[in-house]
């Protein structure tokens, strides 16, 4: 179970990355990119920033190199902006959930046709 503390920063990263990606970053490999979650290690060392890219295949692999090639500009800023101890080190992770569940809708309205 979760600490109260880890569950306000996990709000926080997800809040703030928005934040740093729209208004700071400008790659433009990261188009339409939406933080969906985090989750950081209970040692606050490591957080991992789930998100979703509105678009295909090529857009989610633009997306995630420019994540990933952004990873420590992203921590810099969040670390002037962010209160805490030390700043845990930041790892993207592409999340699905969204197409999947829109996968599972279409399926159940073809079966209900």
């Amino acid at each position: 179970m979760k600490s109260k503390r880890i569950g306000r920063i996990e709000d926080l990263l997800v809040q703030e990355t928005s934040s740093v990606i729209m208004n700071r970053l400008k790659d433009p490999r990261i188009g339409m990119v939406t933080i969906v979650a985090a989750d950081v290690s209970p040692d606050i060392q490591n957080a991992i920033i789930y998100y979703s890219v509105m678009g295909g295949e090529r857009e989610k692999e633009q997306a995630a190199a420019g994540l990933a090639h952004a990873a420590s500009f992203i921590r810099r800023e969040l670390a002037q902006v962010l209160t805490i101890k030390s700043m845990p080190r930041l790892q993207f992770v592409f999340d699905g959930s969204a197409e999947h569940a829109e996968r599972l809708d279409m399926l159940i309205k073809g079966l209900s046709a």
